[in-house]
């Protein structure tokens, strides 16, 4: 009778077990698919920063050019360039 009952017991350990593994592996294929897609998600978040980050050099140029005592002077001067004036 004892024997019985720690088979029982074994078996439904091992149920257990195994309903517990199943579900580790499901949440595991899950953390992969999210880290995945975080991936993915940061690589195309790092390709708009970095256009971003373009535009504001670009702007900071254009800002050095006619900012300060030299705005007038330098927008004359890129409107030569352009225009081919001189």
């Amino acid at each position: 009778m004892a024997n019985n009952k720690r088979n029982a017991f074994q078996a439904k350990v091992l149920t257990h077990l195994e309903y517990i593994r199943a579900k580790q592996k499901e949440h595991d294929e899950k953390l992969e698919r999210i880290q995945a897609w975080m991936r993915d998600e940061l690589k195309q978040h790092a390709c708009r920063i970095e256009n971003i980050e373009k535009d504001v050099a670009s702007a900071k140029t254009i800002a050095k050019v006619f900012g300060g005592g030299g705005g007038f002077a330098g927008l004359i001067s890129l409107l030569s360039k352009i225009f081919g004036w001189r």
